[in-house]
This record gives structure tokens, C-alpha cells and sequence, in this order.
């Protein structure tokens, strides 16, 4: 069963850090400028001791997917393919909180097979989101912004799976704040039987037409495949792209290019 927390709770006590480390207890302070609310503070409670031997750049990464299974079985296959890439590394799955569709299938099997669940599920969609039990430890808030700005400041990388509306709009969000320098988390998409490819191409028609700067498009990387996605994103995390980016936006220098 899932441990619903609607409560803040504050947590960060003079010389606890080690401990909290030692035990797999993740404290986050929200930072997002979309967020009003920054007394607001989570756990994520490690559910097993993590490998000694292990070492990956992530602790927690964000998955962005559907409330729905979609249409195609290999939908909930790379769903599950990447619930099992995420246990393997001891990398724990923030998500939207959700028991049903492909939200559903990712966070049952991390859970079931002993990694880290946290979901953040706004009140009102609670019944529309949840059916029968969830698993892990959810926190109950009170909108889409606030949702959006925890699991954001939790997670250390984004992986947008198949998914709608909701899916690309978090999407969105997460790559134009990168883009405008309030993380630099990288971004990637699980391209799954091509299901971004019209996506992609629309991002690199709005590089063509001048909308979108070379280096703000190299934010989003993809992959059809949960290993190779996850190794781009730490290749990624080591070495950003675009490191003088937000200077480039500003107008601070000169940009490397000239536009057509």
C-alpha cells in the first residue's frame, strides 16, 4: 500500500545530512519559480540498502507517461523495461502519483521489485488518477504547479515515456526551463516504436526556422531504448551542451551562429 502524505513535514535538522544520506532519504527545499510555496519539503525513503559497489549519477529520476495503456503492448512493455532499468541502477522513479495506465505499470514494478516510489498527485485528480491501491509514497498538494515544481526539484533527470496532453506539457515545461537556466537537468524522450519522431522533427523545423537555437535543441535527447537512454542523459549530466546558453538568451554574447 501507499503511504498518502498531505501533510509538510520539515525536516532538515542540523547534522542530519549523513544520516539521511546513509539511509536513503532524500530532503528537497522547492526552488522553482512556479512555486510560491518553498517551506514545502519532501522525503523519499529508500526502501533497501543501495549497492556499495554502485555508482550512477542519479538518484532519482522523473518519468513523465500516461494515465492511459495506449494503444500498442509495447507501450506497457517499455514501461516495465524501464521500471527494471531503474532498479537495477538503485535510481528511484518520481512520477504523477497515479495507479492506472502506463503511471501505474512503471510504479508497480519499480515497487514490487524493491526500488523507490514517489508520486505527487494534485486533490482534485486523486479520483481520477488513483483506482484501488497505489504503492510507494505519494504526496497529496494542492495543484499542477505545485506537482510539477516537487517533482522537478526531486528528480535529478527527465524521461518523458508516450503519453498526452498532460505528458507533453510537463515535457515542455522541463525543457524551457532548462532552456531559460532554472535547471540543468538533462531531458530525455523513450521513443518507443517512434512514437516522438513527429515530435522530433517538429523540434528540429523549429531550429530551421529560427526559433529554437542549436544548443537549446540539443537539450532533448532520445532513445527507443530505457538503457540507452538513461547512459545519454549521464553522458549528458558530465558534460552539458550548452553551458553558456542562458548568456546567449540574454544577450550577454554573441550567439555561435547566424540565423538564414
Amino acid at each position: 500500500r501507499c503511504k498518502v502524505d498531505t501533510t509538510p513535514k520539515l525536516t532538515h535538522q542540523k547534522g542530519s545530512r549523513n544520516r539521511r544520506e546513509q539511509s536513503g532519504i532524500l530532503s528537497v527545499r522547492l526552488r522553482s519559480p512556479h512555486n510560491r510555496h518553498r517551506h514545502i519539503i519532501s522525503e523519499m525513503a529508500n526502501s533497501g540498502e543501495p549497492p556499495a559497489f554502485v555508482q550512477h549519477a542519479f538518484r532519482n529520476i522523473c518519468v513523465f507517461c500516461g494515465a492511459n495503456q495506449g494503444a500498442r503492448e509495447e507501450y506497457t512493455a517499455a514501461a516495465s523495461k524501464l521500471a527494471d532499468e531503474l532498479v537495477q541502477r538503485n535510481i528511484g522513479l518520481v512520477y504523477g502519483g497515479g495507479s492506472v495506465g502506463l503511471m501505474g505499470t512503471i510504479s508497480t514494478t519499480v515497487h514490487n521489485k524493491g526500488g523507490r516510489v514517489f508520486g505527487v498527485i494534485p486533490e482534485r485528480l486523486k479520483p481520477i488518477e488513483i483506482s484501488g491501491e497505489c504503492v510507494g509514497e505519494v504526496k497529496v498538494v494542492d495543484g499542477m504547479h505545485e506537482r510539477k515544481a516537487l517533482m522537478s526539484e526531486t528528480a535529478d533527470a527527465f524521461i518523458a515515456m508516450p503519453g498526452g496532453f498532460g505528458t507533453l506539457e510537463e515535457l515542455m515545461e522541463m525543457i524551457t526551463w532548462h532552456q531559460l537556466g532554472y535547471h540543468s537537468k538533462p531531458v530525455g524522450l523513450l521513443n518507443v516504436g517512434g512514437f516522438y519522431d513527429s515530435l522530433l522533427k517538429f523540434f528540429d523545423y523549429l531550429t530551421a526556422e529560427g526559433f529554437v537555437r542549436p544548443e537549446a535543441r540539443g537539450i532533448v535527447l532520445s532513445s527507443s531504448d530505457p538503457a540507452e537512454l538513461i547512459e545519454l542523459l549521464e553522458a549528458y549530466q558530465k558534460t552539458p551542451k550548452h553551458p553558456d546558453l542562458v548568456s546567449m538568451l540574454s544577450g550577454k554574447k554573441d550567439p555561435p551562429y547566424q540565423s538564414a
